[in-house]
């Protein structure tokens, strides 16, 4: 029997609780998750269940001890668990000593869901900050050449999107910042300076598509006050953002993920391959051009089995070229006597068939209908077939 790991968020708010289902719609993972408002509540559940993972605010409810006091309580007591400190802006930043970290909002995403990963798998989630550094993002600066796309068709598939969902704006940028496509009423939003606000997102998607042997993908989402940010993947070189209102835009987690990466595959078929290909690519299209050039050259030709195969293919088309006679297999049991009864036949008889004036008193016979013919006594007596 398979056990399913357990968070547990505390917040009056309920603000962790959408943070920890947004990782888990983005990471697909299979949790049990209980939400509670206040402290006491939680230290119930403490003691009933093992949790893999406590998200905790920093503010609780006034009465009640605040996070920074309630993570250092049970610390010691949940030596397996790791515990995640959410805070806002303005709020003093701690380091813990145990299995322990703390962000504040609005917090980035790619080192959030690494946390929460790193915690389902048992690990230490101070590991998963102190990992994403510019060390990392230097590896993977050299990505090789960005393809081209076609803005016509992908205007296209954007005025779907926009139809599907209303963002107040939304970017195409490449992962060197350059924004190739910018739409919506709303701008008071620098596309330029957010377009490399979220490069680090989109270098982190290289990465893990490179630990994962796979093409990877990421959606990430930046909760802010006045603007809420989704941030998708769109293959390795462009990521596509879409601006919205701070009131409501985390609620459209599910909107977002249905449109908008349709969206972006759409826009990954309009580059095949070249969507996913890095700085080793360039030398396997050289490859690939130069195989191909190799088999458009024919291989030189000895002029004696040349001229043998040339007489072959003449004498191959002079016999297509002659008519084909048809053949009937032979009757076993032929009688020719019955050829002698043929002048017996009144030859007017036949010549009749070809009367148009025969042919017009048939009709006008008495029969069916007042006298008319119908289809089918027209085909019995021979009129049509």
């Amino acid at each position: 029997m398979t056990v399913l790991p357990r968070i547990l968020t505390i917040d009056p708010t309920g603000v962790s609780a959408r943070l920890v289902r947004a990782a888990i719609d983005l990471t697909d993972q299979v949790v049990i998750q209980t939400d509670v408002p206040h402290s006491t509540a939680a230290l119930s559940e403490l003691n009933l269940n093992p949790y893999q993972l406590v998200v905790c605010a920093v503010r609780l409810y006034e009465d009640e001890v605040d996070g920074y006091t309630f993570v250092q309580q049970i610390m010691p007591h949940l030596p397996e668990t790791a515990i995640v400190l959410v805070g806002e802006d303005g709020d003093t930043e701690v380091e813990f000593d145990g299995n322990a970290v703390m962000f504040r909002r609005p917090l980035d995403p790619q080192v959030f869901f690494r946390v929460f990963q790193y915690a389902l798998e048992g690990r230490d989630v101070r590991m998963a900050v102190n990992g994403h550094g510019p060390a990392q993002v230097a590896q993977i600066e050299d990505a090789g050449h960005i393809p081209t796309l076609d803005l016509a068709a992908v205007n296209t598939i954007i005025d779907v999107l926009l139809r599907d969902i209303a963002p107040l704006s939304l970017i195409l940028a490449t992962r060197a910042g350059e924004v190739l496509l910018h739409r919506g009423t709303d701008k008071r939003l620098d596309s330029e300076e957010l377009a490399r606000a979220v490069l680090p997102a989109a270098q982190s998607t290289i990465q893990v598509g490179h630990l994962t042997r796979g093409k990877g993908s990421s959606l990430s989402f930046y909760d802010g006050d006045y603007y809420d940010v989704f941030v998708l993947s769109v293959g390795y070189h462009h990521v596509l953002c879409l601006v919205f209102d701070g009131k409501g835009g985390s609620k459209l987690f599910g909107a977002v993920r249905s449109y908008a990466q349709r969206a972006a595959q759409d826009i990954i078929a309009l580059m095949g391959e070249g969507a996913y290909n890095l700085n080793h690519t360039g030398v396997k299209k050289k490859n690939v051009r130069q195989s191909q050039v190799m088999d458009m050259v024919p291989e030189i030709e000895p002029a004696a089995v040349r001229a043998e195969r040339i007489e072959d293919q003449l004498e191959t088309a002079e016999v297509e070229a002659q008519p084909q006679r048809l053949q009937l297999e032979p009757l076993d049991n032929f009688d020719p006597a019955l050829l002698d009864q043929l002048d017996a036949l009144d030859s007017s008889d036949a010549d009749a068939l070809f009367d148009l004036d025969t042919l017009a008193e048939i009709a006008k016979g008495p029969d069916q209908n007042g006298g008319a013919l119908t289809y089918e006594e027209a085909q019995r007596l021979g009129i049509v077939q």
